[in-house]
């Protein structure tokens, strides 16, 4: 289970952090905060990632930001967070703001005075931990389906891997077929019914 940009707001250090465009893109998955320190990222960044834009060491002209953004889109990142203040970005330009809602890609904007530190280690944080509860989850089902030891209760299993018991439980199976125009975006459609129903 992974964390979404709509996910973001209910951290304690993100809520001095505002979201200024791109709302419809908040589904996005975040696979780890990046602080940005180049004027490209194509080389650095695998996909996933959101980005912070400090605008130390950059050209925080409109158009390079422009240019950082529509990279930031076309490789995939999940959203991007510019620190305004005084001493580099003074504020979000309206072109970065339409760009952003063109392309459903969450852009926030984040006082200078907040701490970089701060918000990074907790979502890093974050991510790690639903990351070692989706390992529980795999496990308790593993056993669950594929163990030949049947001596324990779904109750007891459920318990050992720290698996919340609901009154009511629901199993569901979807299945893509190899050569169906879905399965080259399996991840994304995985991603997407993860968020959708949880």
């Amino acid at each position: 289970m992974s964390i979404s940009c709509a996910d973001l707001k209910g951290l304690r250090h993100f809520r001095q952090i505002r979201l200024v465009a791109g709302e419809k893109g908040l589904y996005r998955q975040i696979s780890w905060p990046f602080i940005c320190t180049t004027s490209t990222i194509s080389q650095w960044l695998h996909g996933g990632e959101l980005i912070f834009i400090s605008g130390a060491g950059l050209d925080c002209g409109e158009e390079s930001l422009l240019s950082l953004m529509r990279e930031s889109v076309s490789k995939g990142l999940a959203g991007m967070v510019m620190l305004t203040g005084e001493r580099y970005i003074p504020e979000i330009p309206p072109s970065l703001v339409e760009l952003a809602d063109a392309s459903c890609f969450p852009l926030f904007e984040m006082p200078w005075d907040v701490k970089l530190i701060d918000v990074t280690q907790e979502i890093s944080e974050n991510i790690m931990y639903r990351k070692e509860q989706a390992k529980k989850g795999q496990r308790f089902l593993e056993q669950l389906l594929f163990s030949a030891d049947d001596s324990r209760t779904f109750e007891e299993l459920s318990g050992l891997f720290g698996i919340p018991q609901r009154a009511f439980r629901f199993i569901a199976v979807a299945e893509i077929q190899a050569g169906d125009p879905a399965a080259a975006a399996l991840d994304t459609i995985k991603s997407d019914l993860s968020h959708t129903l949880k």
